[in-house]
């Protein structure tokens, strides 16, 4: 084996980090093709254009991942959060992807996604900053069109 020098860096530049990104999206896509990774937002928004709530995501390899989900506290519990996930759903509908996936945290909204048709495929135990015991769950969602790209009845 040949030797070669270590380095640990924390707070790395984002030169390195974006260097070593690119070297293994060029290994990944010579294995299973582009990328083709776009990002969208969708945000909700008050009289006044202030926001409210938002979703952040990507589409990559026939699939929608929601990254951030985020509505304001004051605003939660009235209907935002089902309205801004079916916006998100219905983009995807649109692109004929129908596989969604995403992530949270059993201090944030789990049994939101439950309601609104997700299940758990994955959980790891976690400890917070704090000490305190929680559970990130993974979730999925397939979606369902008809033949004319339109949400399922």
């Amino acid at each position: 084996m040949e030797q070669c020098e270590i380095e640990v860096t924390l707070n790395p530049s984002i030169d390195l980090v974006d260097s070593i990104g690119k070297q293994l999206k060029a290994f990944n896509e010579l294995q299973v093709g582009p990328y083709h990774r776009e990002q969208y937002v969708v945000a909700a928004y008050d009289s006044q254009k202030r926001l409210l709530g938002g979703m952040v995501g990507y589409f990559c390899w026939g699939w929608l991942y929601i990254d951030i989900a985020w509505v304001e506290e004051s605003q939660r519990s009235r209907g935002i959060g089902g309205q801004l996930l079916r916006a998100f759903e219905q983009v995807a509908i649109e692109r004929q992807v129908v596989k969604v996936r995403l992530n949270t945290g059993s201090f944030q909204a789990p049994n939101f996604y439950l309601k609104n048709g997700y299940e758990i495929f994955a959980q790891l135990d976690i400890t917070g900053p704090d000490g305190s015991e929680q559970i990130d769950y993974f979730l999925k969602k397939n979606l369902k069109i008809n033949p004319l790209g339109h949400p399922a009845k």
